[in-house]
């Protein structure tokens, strides 16, 4: 039986219907080993974070993505509850881990 995973790379995207001039893409590199649902739940902090600096900005073009990345950290933060309490076969740990957040 597997105890961890080795690696993970998880891509999140927002695709918004129509057409959207401004691009946002945001990396995060994980500096330790973290449970599948951890790395969701981190990626639902970050993206709560990313709508709140967001929401301050006072240019309507980035202020778009205040809602995208709210919706985001909602989604992300259902996804780690599902995988802990209905996909504990998959919650295991994971040495190396990184993530690419979009807004297209």
């Amino acid at each position: 039986m597997m105890k961890a995973y080795n690696t993970s790379v998880t891509v999140m995207s927002f695709v918004p219907v129509g057409k959207t001039e401004v691009i946002s893409a945001e990396y995060v590199d994980f500096n330790g080993s973290l449970t599948l649902s951890e790395i969701y739940r981190s990626l639902g902090k970050a993206t709560d974070q990313l709508s709140k600096e967001y929401r301050k900005s006072g240019d309507d073009d980035l202020k778009q993505f205040a809602k995208r990345y709210a919706i985001m950290a909602d989604e992300a933060n259902r996804l780690s509850r599902t995988i802990r309490n209905d996909l504990a076969e998959y919650n295991k740990e994971i040495l190396t881990s990184t993530a690419l957040i979009l807004d297209d």
